[in-house]
């Protein structure tokens, strides 16, 4: 039923511009209310139901009616935008907005009005992570507040709460919220108790006491729903769901976080769109589908910074950091946790800080070392095993157990696993469990005991199988396919390592029921480590598994090859180094000769680690095999590029002029870093001038390797010595010929910059005789039935490894999928992906090709331009027009690319600017 107040608050939302007051809202009682004193309690009271409607009413007060308000109604009236903006999510605004109210009811010695500015200015200062002044601000209201003033009290706890739970002060926090709940339920105050007793659930959540919580949250709920409170009512039913996953209805709650999702996203509320994003991001990561969990947590991060909410932004940016880190991206994680620390350090949130540096810790384990690892699991470790013992307690002793395995400890490795395996029963920690049981089954076999290993590996799998299964759809065990995946092959490896008679059976038994023809052509790349029955067994699961005829003896095949090998060991045995997989694949598919072939002429370059040490294996046109050790890659990696790398993500996130000022006073330093990289991977391979091909490993995806060859020793430009292209694996190189068909797609997405990136380009391109055509929308692209020389793309994109379905580009009218890329269409054409960090990838060679670069190749490309990291629109339509001026005259892109790069560098000398475009072909 609507209320008189909403009527005439609707009335002030549609009435003409502005209308005045005193011409709405009028008193029918009397006249003894003022028109504002009537505004003012109607949009007090519908703050709660609709933020956005509140702060629309506020915002069409015309600046006469305003000159008209006494000086108490004018800071009143500053006080209820800042409530509005707060409750609407806007709390950097609000926080400014609630400061300049203080100060004019300090002014005006209206002790009361102060201390109601402070009850409102304490969560917003929480939300902010100002814990504090937040807490200065909570006493100083306190003070002024009169002890038989129990509403407005409560309403103080009940924020203070808030500071306490942002702190990681849970128990505290759940003290204050049951006081608050207690008083505003005995007043009568439904609506502020709904809150506090919401509060107190999450707070009870952060304990792991989930029984609890639900009962608060459906309480909630209830009140919620009987009151007409939406946003309250959505978050109390996220909040619902998450228990649903700590429970292990996995599938329920992440439906109706999909639900929640859409309907939040009708009403605008940012921050529980991105609230609701992290809780399904943490579910994924833990479930082992990372490529999506990337995508949630990304957005998660950005809602969070752009709407200034710090504390949360970081808590986004811990969870994105153990994604990216498995996914091997371990210098975007870095900058990530970094970023978090750097808050984390200026708060009393010592759970936020210590789980920050355990994720630091998973980073230099990733990266081969193990005792800088240590150092930070120590640190933090006993803190969280007392204080969040089934979330960071978790992780940090899992990660400390593999600390210790790597350095031999497989006693200590053992213990700390099998802890961490005990606590491991609450979301998300339970997902875990199959990695941590494989963790102790390798303790213990490092130590000997083959039995108990044994044991602990079967139990590896039991976990990862009962959990496949309560996954319920087909769609959700999709989702944990890869992790499937790899608790099999690291049980597999380590049963063959075990030895014993039983170890062929146990192994063939496990293949069997994995049903992976990838885990199986995995373990067919590795031939000394099966005997030859046991070798034709596994070729004839797999055979059998992809529907195939077994027909031959399997030997022959494996003598062959065994031959092949022999030829590169006796290349490479000079050096004394074992030859990354990768080569070795690619020499036994074709063969030295039909490689050298295919290289027409250039030299191919492939980088390596091993034990953190850095090495390149170069093999020229003529067949020669040399292995260079770069013994400054893994420093220059850490202090050069890793704060380089720090430095253009800050600059892609800043406002035009600040960013031009910030890149002005940073492009000395950013060019002497390029010159130490080169120094550190470049110059060490004595590489003759000429074309190079680069496959890059681990953190070298992320390099700019083809930018190094731009600059000299010193970083200054003009030393381009080498036309440098990468490709993510040796085996994709083929014949093809210059052959360009004349017809040219150019997609935006309608944006300014897009939109006139494309329009540039198409008047180059028509100059040179190619017939073009400019599409913003899906159904324009179904309709494209010409064969394309060049698919120009200005516009966002997604990219899913796993899952083909969730890939795309977004259009203005929607996502176009990449599985619509029709190769027959696009089959050795030029693909210029033109969105940010279009270049990034998979950092695991001889796996899955990853990024814009897998969906390019996947859709026939010959060529394509990729980028690195963000970048704005200034700078891409720079690089576009040059490369397209070269390209249009015959040039190959990997020329046209160098060549850009070396006119942008002379114009616009930050690498910034001109060294994240990259070329493959």
């Amino acid at each position: 039923m609507t209320t008189p107040d909403e009527k005439t608050l609707q009335k002030w939302l549609h009435a003409p511009a502005r209308t005045a007051l005193k011409e709405v809202w009028v008193d029918t009682h009397g006249p003894d209310q003022s028109p504002f004193a009537l505004f003012y309690t109607a949009v007090l009271r519908r703050l709660r139901v609709n933020p956005r409607e509140a702060l629309q009413a506020v915002d069409r007060i015309s600046a006469q009616d305003r000159r008209r308000l006494r000086d108490l109604d004018k800071v009143l009236l500053h006080r209820l935008t800042a409530h509005a903006l707060s409750v609407a999510g806007k709390f950097k605004r609000a926080q400014a907005v609630y400061a300049q109210a203080w100060k004019q009811f300090e002014r005006l010695g209206a002790r009361n009005e102060l201390a109601v500015t402070g009850i409102g200015w304490v969560n917003t200062l929480s939300q902010l992570a100002h814990y504090q002044k937040a807490q200065q601000i909570a006493l100083q209201s306190r003070s002024l507040l009169a002890k038989n003033d129990r509403i407005r009290r409560a309403r103080l706890d009940s924020n203070l709460g808030n500071v306490l739970i942002l702190s990681g002060q849970f128990r505290a926090a759940a003290t204050q919220y049951r006081k608050a709940r207690q008083s505003l339920k005995a007043l009568g105050y439904d609506n502020d108790a709904a809150l506090a007793t919401n509060n107190l659930g999450h707070a009870l959540l952060m304990q792991g006491r989930r029984r609890e919580a639900r009962v608060y949250f459906q309480e909630v709920e209830k009140l919620c729903l009987a009151r007409g409170l939406t946003s309250l009512c959505l978050y109390a039913q996220a909040a619902l769901a998450t228990v649903d996953m700590m429970e292990g209805k996995w599938e329920l709650g992440m439906e109706k976080l999909d639900d929640l999702l859409r309907e939040l996203e009708k009403q605008t509320d940012l921050r529980a769109v991105a609230h609701i994003q992290k809780q399904q991001a943490e579910f994924l990561c833990a479930l082992g589908a990372l490529e999506k969990a990337d995508e949630l947590a990304r957005k998660s991060f950005t809602t969070y910074r752009d709407l200034g909410l710090r504390a949360d932004a970081a808590h986004a940016a811990y969870l994105h950091a153990r994604i990216l880190v498995a996914l091997n991206r371990n210098i975007d994680a870095r900058v990530r946790l970094n970023a978090a620390l750097r808050f984390w350090n200026t708060t009393q949130d010592y759970r936020a800080r210590y789980r920050t540096e355990t994720e630091l810790a998973g980073v230099f384990l990733a990266r081969g070392d193990p005792r800088k690892a240590l150092q930070l699991l120590k640190r933090g470790g006993p803190y969280l095993w007392r204080h969040d013992r089934g979330g960071g307690g978790v992780r940090s002793r899992h990660l400390l157990a593999e600390t210790h395995l790597r350095l031999g400890g497989g006693s200590k490795a053992s213990r700390l696993a099998r802890e961490s395996f005990a606590a491991a029963t609450i979301y998300p920690s339970r997902l875990d469990r199959p990695w941590i049981a494989l963790t102790v089954a390798r303790a213990l076999a490092l130590t000997g005991r083959g039995d108990d290993a044994l044991i602990w590996a079967r139990r590896s799998v039991r976990e990862m199988e009962t959990l496949f299964l309560a996954l319920g759809t087909q769609a959700m065990r999709g989702q944990a396919s890869a992790s499937r995946h790899r608790i099999y092959k690291g049980v597999v490896e380590l049963v063959l390592s075990l030895g014993g008679k039983k170890a062929p059976r146990l192994a063939l038994d496990l293949l069997s029921r994995a049903r992976s023809p990838e885990l199986i052509e995995d373990l067919l790349q590795e031939p000394q480590r099966l005997s030859g029955p046991l070798r034709a067994s596994i070729a004839r699961i797999r055979d059998e598994l992809l529907g195939l005829e077994v027909s031959g003896p399997e030997d022959i095949r494996f003598k062959h090859l065994r031959k092949q090998m022999r030829e590169l060991h006796r290349a490479l045995n000079r050096k004394k180094a074992s030859p990354p997989t990768s080569i070795k694949k690619v020499i036994e598919a074709r063969g030295f000769s039909k490689w050298s072939r295919l290289l027409k002429g250039r030299s191919l370059v492939f980088f390596d680690q091993r034990e953190g040490d850095w090495s390149a294996y170069v093999i020229n046109p003529r067949r020669a095999v040399t292995v260079t050790p770069l013994p400054k890659g893994a420093e220059a990696l850490d202090q050069i590029w890793f704060p380089l790398r720090m430095l253009m993500e800050h600059a892609a996130h800043l406002p035009q002029r600040r960013r031009r000022m910030f890149l002005a006073a940073t492009q000395s330093e950013a060019v002497e870093s390029l010159g130490q990289l080169r120094q550190a991977f470049w110059d060490p391979l004595s590489l003759e001038p000429g074309e190079v091909i680069v496959v890059p490993f681990g953190d070298l995806y992320d390099l700019p390797l083809e930018s190094l060859s731009a600059v000299n020793a010193t970083g200054s430009g003009g030393a381009e010595e080498w036309v440098v292209s990468r490709l993510p694996h040796p085996a994709v190189l083929h014949n093809s010929g210059r052959s360009i068909h004349a017809n040219a797609l150019l997609l935006h997405d309608r944006s300014q910059g897009t939109r006139l990136e494309a329009d540039r380009i198409g008047r180059i391109l028509r100059k040179s005789g190619m017939r073009t055509k400019s599409a913003h929308q899906r159904s324009q692209f179904a309709r494209e039935k010409r064969r394309l020389g060049l698919l120009h793309i200005a516009a966002h994109g997604s990219y899913h490894r796993r899952s083909w379905m969730l890939n795309g580009i977004r259009l203005s009218d929607g996502w176009l999928g990449f599985e619509q890329l029709r190769r027959p269409q696009t089959r050795d054409s030029l693909m210029y992906f033109g969105s940010c960090e279009s270049g990034l990838g998979s950092n695991l060679p001889g796996a899955e090709l990853g990024g814009w670069l897998s969906a390019g190749l996947g859709a026939g490309a010959r060529e394509l331009i990729l980028s690195l990291w963000k970048i704005d629109d200034e700078s891409a339509l720079a690089f576009a027009e040059a490369f397209y001026s070269e390209w249009c005259r015959g040039v190959p892109a990997v020329q046209a690319a160098a060549e850009a790069r070396r006119l942008l560098q002379r114009k616009t000398p930050h690498p910034f600017a001109w060294a994240s475009f990259l070329a493959v072909g």
